[in-house]
């Protein structure tokens, strides 16, 4: 299964909308967002969260994150 990273803010209202396009394309969706999710902890594979105003140090962290 392929496996995509979804860069968005937290602001967004479109995730849902390329949530349903990923599961009915069988991909495996995570998503990543200036803001820690509320529940992230239960689905610790499926979001990340990153500092917008670091591109370095979030590309690095997307990249760790990928490995895991």
């Amino acid at each position: 299964m392929q496996r995509i990273l979804l860069v968005l803010p937290s602001t967004t209202y479109r995730t849902h909308a390329f949530m349903s396009a990923a599961q009915k394309m069988d991909i495996d969706l995570v998503v990543a967002s200036d803001h820690r999710q509320a529940m992230a902890e239960l689905v610790p594979d499926t979001t990340l969260a990153l500092n917008f105003r670091q591109p370095e140090a979030a590309a690095e962290k997307a990249k760790h994150f990928a490995q895991r």
